[in-house]
């Protein structure tokens, strides 16, 4: 879904927001709206909005009503410690307060 149609219709109900982090300080967001899951997409390039932090995302966002939203994070320790994929961590799921 578009950044530009959530922020244009005041009424957006956002069911859960899971704001993912990513390598070099990025996040991007996937919103569930009406049971649909999908990535918070930039209108001028197709691609998937890129966020420079969680208050950056709080702050685009802020006129939206969020029922849920969490911070994903995927850690690679047990790959760069040499663990194999038996061994690999879930990532972790931390609720924010929204």
């Amino acid at each position: 879904m578009f950044l530009d149609e959530i922020l244009l219709h005041p009424d957006t109900v956002i069911d859960a927001l899971s704001i993912y982090s990513l390598d070099g300080g990025f996040y991007t967001v996937e919103a569930t709206m009406a049971g649909r899951k999908e990535y918070i997409v930039n209108a001028h390039t197709g691609y998937a909005k890129h966020f420079r932090s969680v208050t950056h995302v709080r702050q685009t966002l802020e006129n939206v009503v969020i029922n849920n939203a969490v911070l994903v994070h995927a850690s690679s320790y047990s790959e760069m410690v040499g663990l194999d994929e038996r061994y690999s961590n879930e990532p972790m799921v931390l609720p924010l307060n929204w």
